[in-house]
């Protein structure tokens, strides 16, 4: 076994402002964006911690442990990967995290809001890197996610007619995504082209492209310029609508504009 490697950080942010809440309606039918007042106050702090070890011919294996705290959001993960060559030009990467979520929504009462709730999410992926010549390499991997508990909004509306309902949604949720990544090193100019292509799907409707491009140039002296391109398109969840104005709403129903047709 060759030496391991341990790495710990800490991290600190903090926010405000205003949040999108629900859309209604205006005269013409076209849906207007109601935003919460501009006194949302968040601080955020977590401290991760990874650590790894090579194994010479075996390939390596790593473990990873992060934990964050919000003001109403608490959440503990821990994740696991291995990766062992196939061939002198093939390796294979194998892994797996877990984590487990708490939301105490601020404002409960006033709102409406759940006081507690939980989440927890698992996810597991799987990798093959193949050498294609001195200079490039390709990568294809599939990662499968589930998760199970309040998977809901609790600062979120929904506009039906005369009601103005909680976001409600599906409390539980699976994802399946491929992904195809392109390298390549041009030595004589110390750049690198990086390709990558990403389809994902899930159990609530929602489909998704991803395409993205960059190079990478070093500068020297520890600088690197890397301009890209990405370009995202996004199918809505089925149970998602701006508003209902015959204010008639399903079971699941969000007006969340990150579960609506983008890109």
């Amino acid at each position: 076994w060759m030496d391991s490697k341990f790495s710990e950080a800490t991290f600190h942010e903090a926010m405000r402002g205003s949040s999108p809440w629900f859309s209604f309606p205006d005269a013409d039918g076209s849906a207007l964006q109601v935003m919460s007042g501009a006194t949302i106050r968040d601080t955020r702090r977590e401290i991760a911690a990874s650590w790894s070890r090579e194994r010479g011919d075996a390939g390596s294996i790593g473990a990873s442990a992060s934990y964050s705290a919000e003001d109403d959001y608490h959440a503990a993960a821990f994740g696991v990967d291995w990766q062992r060559p196939l061939s002198a030009a093939t390796d294979l990467g194998l892994g797996a995290s877990w984590s487990h979520d708490i939301i105490d929504p601020t404002d409960a009462a006033e709102f409406g809001r759940i006081d507690r709730a939980v989440k927890n999410s698992g996810s597991a992926f799987a990798s093959l890197t193949v050498v294609l010549d001195r200079s490039s390499q390709l990568q294809a991997g599939v990662q499968l996610m589930h998760a199970r508990g309040y998977l809901s909004d609790p600062y979120k509306r929904f506009y039906a007619g005369d009601r103005i309902l909680p976001d409600t949604r599906p409390d539980t949720r699976t994802q399946l995504a491929a992904l195809l990544r392109y390298r390549r090193a041009h030595v004589d100019i110390d750049g690198a082209l990086h390709l990558d292509y990403r389809l994902a799907g899930d159990s609530w409707g929602v489909r998704s492209h991803t395409l993205g491009a960059s190079w990478y140039q070093t500068l020297g002296r520890g600088f690197r310029l890397v301009p890209g391109m990405r370009v995202y398109t996004q199918g809505a969840a089925d149970f998602h609508a701006p508003f209902s104005d015959a204010g008639e709403a399903g079971r699941y129903h969000s007006s969340d504009y990150r579960l609506a047709a983008n890109g």
